[in-house]
């Protein structure tokens, strides 16, 4: 087995990594997969929240348990972090926090470098505010997007995930502004092998919401789809989606009108 790339080595331990929860005992490999294993030290699941304030600060805690466990600082690179969010600066609820100096920024953007997968969750307007842009710039593997403030769209990174193939979730209670340049962004996110959740609850902006419907849709029908995918539209759309409902395409495709939303896209866990 020492004889299997070091990549390969990395990319199953990141699995093994996610299976891991704070009460099973820390796992052992030999050889290859052990010294891999021994660099990326304990694994335990973490979140990382940002709170918007003069002066930024960040909490890091784990929960695998019924109640939230802090993370020292110092213990960071023993929790690899699944999600990142971005919250309101209330102090209301906001758990032991560090300030977000340039060495504390300087660890984080070392920890994220690294490519575990993570999502990022935006709930409040971060434009403006460097520390966390330039947080955003480091996150090298991010599979999943959740927008809940339409001032805040991290454009940069969601662009760079895509066009590295890294993004498979994309949902926006928002109203998303789709611009001629935004618009292949999004369906090259839809054309892609990894894509498997999108929803935008309306759209503005030069493109129509018609236009982008129609094309989103044959953007999703460029590539053959191993997996069912269900498809939410407005009723006023049906007859847009005439593509969806043809014979040789029902077979992977489910289409439910009466959405409240413009589209939401799901991949059906099972086959």
């Amino acid at each position: 087995m020492d004889r299997v790339p070091l990549l390969f080595v990395q990319e199953v331990l990141l699995l093994l990594d996610r299976t891991h929860n704070l009460y099973r005992n820390i796992p052992q490999y030999p050889s290859t997969w052990g010294s891999v294993a021994d660099r990326r030290g304990v694994k335990r699941h973490t979140c990382v929240t940002v709170y918007l304030r003069k002066n930024p600060v960040f909490s890091i805690w784990t929960s695998r348990t019924a109640v939230p466990v802090p993370v020292p600082l110092k213990y960071l690179d023993h929790y690899p972090v699944e999600e990142i969010q971005i919250s309101k600066k209330s102090e209301q609820g906001m758990r032991i926090c560090h300030p977000m100096t340039k060495a504390n920024l300087q660890l984080l953007q070392r920890h994220f470098r690294r490519g575990h997968p993570c999502e990022l969750t935006v709930c409040a307007n971060f434009i403006g505010v460097a520390p966390v842009e330039q947080l955003f710039s480091t996150l090298s593997r991010l599979t999943e997007l959740y927008l809940h403030n339409r001032k805040a769209v991290p454009m940069e990174i969601l662009t760079q995930s895509i066009h590295r193939g890294t993004l498979s979730r994309l949902i926006c209670s928002i109203d998303v502004h789709v611009s001629e340049e935004f618009l292949p962004v999004l369906l090259r996110f839809v054309a892609s092998e990894q894509f498997e959740v999108l929803a935008i609850a309306s759209s503005s902006g030069p493109v129509s919401s018609e236009v982008f419907l129609k094309e989103a849709i044959d953007a999703f029908l460029s590539r053959p789809r191993r997996k069912k995918f269900s498809f939410f539209i407005l009723e006023r759309h049906r007859d847009l989606c005439g593509r969806l409902t043809e014979e040789d395409v029902r077979e992977k495709v489910k289409v439910v009108f009466g959405s409240e939303t413009l589209l939401s896209v799901n991949r059906s866990k099972s086959y």
